[in-house]
């Protein structure tokens, strides 16, 4: 990794850190997720800023998710892990899954891609539920 990164957190100790470039991302994610809510509904400053941050906070943290996942594979076939780094392009898991093979470096790639889909399927479902609530009305 280059540039410059802060440590946020240790997870099972593997230290997770947060790049410059994913800072000016998050910050521009946040805004700009807060001008749609502002301007494609009536919302106002106090509501929308916390659900532009809420919006935020959930793609990320999807995206540690499925950098977990990577982490999680290779520490399972005894690779060690030296760090996760969020960044302006998602993420990045610093380990060397091509020492134990190919298969040990498909089995640590596949898990990143396999619990972004899982993530997926379950914002979709709990997207339809939400949209289903939202066309129903009481009598």
């Amino acid at each position: 990794m280059s540039g410059k990164r802060w440590k946020i957190a240790s997870v099972r100790g593997i230290p997770v850190y947060v790049s410059t470039s994913w800072v000016f991302i998050a910050a521009l994610l946040v805004y700009t997720q807060y001008l749609s809510l502002t301007t494609g509904t009536n919302l106002s400053f106090g509501d929308a800023l916390p659900v532009a941050v809420l919006m935020a906070v959930l793609f990320f943290g999807a995206v540690l998710a499925h950098e977990a996942a990577h982490a999680a594979m290779a520490r399972s076939l005894d690779l060690p892990v030296s760090g996760i780094t969020l960044v302006f392009w998602g993420g990045a898991t610093e380990t060397r899954s091509n020492a134990r093979g190919p298969l040990a470096e498909f089995l640590v790639a596949f898990v990143g891609s396999a619990t972004t889909f899982a993530l997926a399927v379950v914002d979709w479902v709990a997207a339809d539920a939400i949209d289903g609530d939202e066309g129903q009305t009481a009598d």
